[in-house]
């Protein structure tokens, strides 16, 4: 098989559109025609103008979207902040934060403080068939049952050559039962000073954010929360938050019937059963 010359920025999830790259350098390697640029941000599923930037990059960019059943992926997202932070907003209390596209609820190490925002699937999906002429749609399910036949799509789509062969099927959801390293500061030195300085500053603006203006304008206050699944209640209040992006699956190209848990509050035209 021959080689694949493609570019990753050092990991899997570099949030480079989140802001407009302004390293020239950066603008270069992204920009080689030669180079196949892998990004799997979760984040740009969140900030439309993150697709944007990626547009207008580059407009023939394959764009992947990987669809959860919104409820189900709610609770594997709250079980995941409670294993990573000290501090989480309570379930009910995130309500209050639907809409609100504040990147200070984002700490520069990757660690989300809401569970809800990702839940728009036909939003995201129809801006980003605006920007774009080939947008993907996965289902979990298929990437964990029929992982080879996805890849392979991929690759057909990104014009690659097939897999020689079949990969490994997935044994487990290996993020919801990871244990966490905390991540841990290199020393202060001079070539990483004025970088500690810009983080110390930014994480005492997310504090003022989060401790107090949070508390103050939606009346969240931010505590640990028990470890428990999202009952009968929660899975009505998420679906009632989404009962609109719902009603635009069908726009969108989304099976509601690919997602059991949602489906149940549903009839099978995927518009709202009272």
């Amino acid at each position: 098989m021959p080689e694949i010359d493609y570019f990753i920025k050092g990991k899997k999830e570099p949030h480079t559109f989140l802001v407009e790259p302004k390293s020239t350098r950066l603008k270069e390697e992204m920009g080689r025609e030669s180079n196949l640029l892998l990004d799997a941000s979760t984040s740009y599923s969140l900030f439309p103008e993150a697709l944007e930037r990626i547009a207008k990059r580059n407009k023939n960019a394959l764009v992947i979207f990987i669809l959860r059943d919104p409820i189900d992926r709610t609770e594997s997202h709250m079980r995941w902040l409670r294993r990573l932070e000290s501090r989480t907003i309570p379930f009910d209390l995130q309500f209050n934060l639907v809409g609100v596209k504040n990147k200070q609820l984002y700490s520069r190490k990757g660690r989300y403080l809401v569970s809800l925002e990702g839940n728009y699937y036909a939003q995201t999906i129809l801006h980003a068939k605006e920007l774009f002429p080939e947008v993907m749609t996965i289902y979990f399910d298929d990437l964990v049952n029929n992982q080879t036949q996805v890849i392979q799509e991929i690759r057909r789509r990104l014009r690659l050559p097939e897999l020689a062969e079949a990969l490994e099927p997935i044994a487990s959801n290996v993020t919801s039962e990871q244990v966490h390293v905390p991540l841990t500061s290199s020393p202060v030195n001079r070539s990483n000073v004025l970088q500690k300085a810009r983080w110390s500053i930014q994480a005492l603006q997310r504090s003022l954010y989060q401790d107090f203006w949070l508390r103050v304008r939606y009346r969240v206050v931010l505590k640990p929360e028990s470890e428990q699944p999202i009952d009968e209640r929660m899975a009505q209040k998420i679906y009632n938050s989404i009962r609109d992006d719902v009603a635009n699956y069908p726009k969108a190209g989304i099976a509601v019937s690919r997602f059991p848990t949602l489906s149940k509050f549903v009839n099978g035209n995927g518009t709202a059963s009272e």
